[in-house]
């Protein structure tokens, strides 16, 4: 039995920084919207997103995702 397995990974750099009352990044409520939908749309096996923070704005996306 010869059977391939494919894994599909995806890594995203987010650029959800929010510093205090500084947002380091632009447009963060539209990117935390759109986000969940766009990743799931990709089709991938495992997500590693980089730049979430902070664990609010973590919550925010995980939930996000959960209703998808």
């Amino acid at each position: 039995m010869n059977a391939t397995t494919r894994l599909r990974v995806l890594t995203l750099n987010a650029w959800l920084l929010r510093l205090g009352r500084f947002r380091v990044a632009r447009d963060l409520g539209a990117r935390t919207a759109r986000i969940p939908e766009a990743v799931a749309a990709t089709g991938a096996d495992v997500v590693a997103l980089q730049e979430v923070w902070p664990p609010r704005v973590a919550d925010v996306l995980a939930r996000r995702f959960a209703a998808l």
